[in-house]
């Protein structure tokens, strides 16, 4: 007998052989490959759920329950934004008050102003002599206007009324003269010049 082995089996035996290797290859790499690829999701995981976690104890560190956690501490920054800051709007009344009020005190004061004019007028000690009495007013103010008019001929002295007149006249004079000679001849003059007619008053 011949115990040699064909060449045609001896051939096949080896490509089996070869043929298995390569899927067992084949095999590993797939195990490989899978193993590799679910370890990464693995810790893809883990690294978000270690994410999350630090993100909720920061959240907890910031600002923390009332009753449970740390009570809260005022930063520098909470109590400069806490201070109260004073509104616009607020400023803006106040100084329109403030401009209110001391408008009030100015015509408060021109009115004490004309009040005293008036009592200097009717307290005013008028010098005894002849005085030409050229018109009259009830009012004060038309009394003003006249004079003004003869003021820019001669001289013009408003008479305020006293207590006892029964007739209360702002009355328009010129002088005082110290004769009567003198005040007629006045009277005389500014009927000629300027049309104006009046009486000789007497104020001893």
């Amino acid at each position: 007998m011949n115990d040699r082995i064909p060449k045609n089996e001896y051939e096949v035996s080896y490509l089996h052989l070869i043929f298995f290797v390569l899927i067992f290859i084949l095999l590993l790499l797939i195990s490989f490959f899978i193993g590799y690829k679910t370890g990464e999701k693995g810790k893809c995981k883990k690294v978000e759920s270690i994410l999350v976690k630090g993100k909720r104890e920061n959240t907890k560190s910031i600002s923390p329950v009332k009753g449970k956690g740390m009570p809260e501490v005022k930063t520098k920054e909470k109590a400069r934004v806490e201070k109260p800051v004073p509104k616009v709007e607020e400023k803006v009344s106040r100084k329109e008050e403030l401009v209110k009020k001391e408008e009030k005190k100015e015509t408060i004061a021109k009115k004490l102003e004309k009040k005293e004019g008036v009592e200097k007028s009717k307290k005013k000690k008028y010098r005894s002599g002849y005085y030409v009495q050229i018109a009259a007013a009830k009012d004060f103010k038309l009394a003003e206007k006249e004079a003004r008019k003869y003021r820019k001929y001669f001289k013009v002295v408003i008479f305020t009324p006293s207590e006892t007149d029964r007739r209360k006249f702002y009355r328009l004079r010129t002088g005082p003269f110290r004769t009567k000679a003198q005040a007629k001849s006045f009277l005389l003059k500014i009927k000629s010049r300027y049309k104006i007619k009046g009486f000789i008053v007497k104020i001893d």
